[in-house]
């Protein structure tokens, strides 16, 4: 991880901002999928409503495609970054989805966050994984061969589980304040702002859903 931060380092300011760009396009790629999923519960779950089909199944699976989104953004975006094993990865990426919220969620219970731990968990996955053969050796002798990048990945995610629970409550706090604000001229420039910085994540089309 430290010769791709001074990679990083010693490119200039172009392309340093040539990658972030590729990076957040490449995010932006991998969260069309589960976002595309989000038309189908919702169509599922008001189809099944007494005023309509009347079928609770439906609602139920709804229901259910909601309640794991979390849990498909982490096998989403862990799979889409990746570079190569990326269906070990789409699995590391759940495993460590429920390490880090359940870890998160014994540190500061109530917390709404399960979301950002899917997000994050797949981020994790796809980037922390790869790096694991670049690691000094004597932290290798500690490793199992194979199961290097799983390991490391779940251990990222279980510390970072500690300064998710102080730093998340205050961001949870404010996006509640701007989400009761949307409809004032501050809440209206968030959301012009925030729509904005889609775009160099391609992202536009996930908003728009």
């Amino acid at each position: 991880m430290l010769h791709v931060t001074l990679y990083l380092y010693s490119m200039t300011a172009p392309s340093r901002r040539q990658t972030l760009i590729q990076a957040m396009q490449r995010l932006g790629y991998a969260l069309l999928l589960p976002v595309s999923i989000l038309p189908l519960a919702a169509l599922l779950h008001r189809l099944g409503q007494p005023d309509a089909l009347n079928l609770p199944v439906l609602v139920l699976s709804g229901k259910a495609i909601f309640g794991q989104m979390p849990l498909i953004y982490a096998v989403a975006i862990a799979f889409g970054i990746g570079h190569k094993a990326r269906g070990g990865l789409a699995l590391c990426g759940a495993v460590n989805f429920l390490l880090l919220s359940s870890a998160l969620s014994a540190l500061a219970p109530g917390l709404h966050a399960d979301l950002v731990c899917g997000m994050l968990a797949g981020i994790i996955t796809a980037l922390v994984g790869p790096w694991s053969p670049s690691l000094p050796k004597p932290i290798r002798l500690y490793l199992p061969g194979p199961w290097q990048g799983p390991l490391l990945s779940a251990l990222v995610c279980l510390l970072l589980a500690v300064p998710l629970s102080l730093i998340w409550p205050m961001l949870e706090q404010g996006i509640s304040q701007i989400a009761t604000d949307l409809g004032t001229p501050f809440g209206a420039f968030s959301y012009g702002v925030l729509n904005r910085l889609l775009l160099p994540s391609g992202c536009t089309s996930c908003w728009a859903i």
